[in-house]
């Protein structure tokens, strides 16, 4: 997953800011270009009774958000990014953002900001950030707002030893650091049992192939990778056992986990193991997607 060319979601908040700044490390990393977009999205009732929102003053808000916007190149180049630019555009937040990305083939990656609260806070259900997720046509980093965003040099993988999972790897390559440390997570998930109907299960057996695969993965990653390569099986589901992991290691400021790219209603992985990820990792989360090619 080579990176020329990055999108980033912004609406100036504080919760976008550790992205914008995670947009420009990755976009001067990478010499790649960055575009900052902003969606103009004007209130939906512009007079309630004898209250109305005067067009001039929807205007003067539009107006400031450009200027928010200009500030953000001219920080950006501050900062080190050699080709900025930006997109305005007015509509509904999350599918222009997706809009954008579909549309030019270029953009590698979209990355996109969170509150990442704690508890209730910390859920993306039906929140820009997820749907974009769930939507985009490329990989996507969600950044966690209250973490500290230098360098990765931590990162966990999450693998079920798919294409997709090989996706993923690719990624974590591309954002870590030369010499970060780098673990693949592999769970050992065993079957449910049935009301009182004991299941067989071979948990050796399966121990036995996931080491044998992992140790082959570790092995071609150590070959790409100047840092050091570890590996983990535990046993339980793969978004559980990778949460438990990211909860109890601190250290880890990057999980990375592989998607499907597919279209329409079947891209939409609600439950699945990404989004149970992306919604609870305490740190920011790259959802690695191969574009479709056209």
């Amino acid at each position: 997953m080579a990176i020329r060319k990055l999108l980033i979601a912004t609406d100036f908040s504080p919760g976008a800011e550790p992205a914008f700044v995670v947009a420009c490390r990755l976009a001067i990393q990478h010499d790649a270009e960055l575009v900052l977009a902003h969606v103009w999205d004007p209130p939906n009732v512009v007079s309630i009774g004898e209250f109305s929102i005067a067009p001039e003053a929807l205007d003067e808000l539009a107006q400031h958000e450009r200027v928010g916007l200009s500030n953000q190149i001219a920080t950006a180049r501050t900062r080190g990014v050699k080709i900025v630019s930006s997109r305005f555009v007015t509509g509904v937040p999350w599918s222009s953002i997706v809009d954008l990305a579909t549309e030019d083939h270029a953009f590698d990656l979209v990355v996109v900001g969170t509150q990442g609260r704690s508890a209730v806070a910390r859920f993306l259900l039906g929140s820009v950030a997820e749907k974009v997720i769930r939507h985009a046509p490329c990989s996507v980093l969600a950044v966690r707002g209250d973490r500290e965003h230098g360098a990765y040099d931590h990162v966990a993988c999450a693998t079920d030893f798919s294409d997709q999972a090989r996706v993923a790897v690719d990624g974590a390559l591309e954002l870590a650091t030369t010499t970060a440390r780098l673990e693949l997570v592999h769970a050992i998930e065993l079957p449910i049992m049935y009301g009182e109907a004991p299941i067989s299960f071979d948990t050796i057996g399966l121990e036995t192939i996931a080491t044998r695969e992992l140790e082959s993965w570790a092995a071609s990653l150590r070959e790409r990778s100047a840092g050091p390569v570890t590996v983990r099986k535990p046993l339980g589901s793969a978004a559980q056992t990778t949460l438990d992991l990211l909860e109890a290691d601190r250290s880890i400021d990057l999980a990375v986990v592989g998607s499907h790219g597919r279209t329409g209603l079947r891209r939409v992985f609600l439950g699945s193991v990404a989004e149970r990820i992306v919604r609870h990792s305490p740190c920011s989360v790259l959802v690695a997607r191969k574009r479709p090619v056209v």
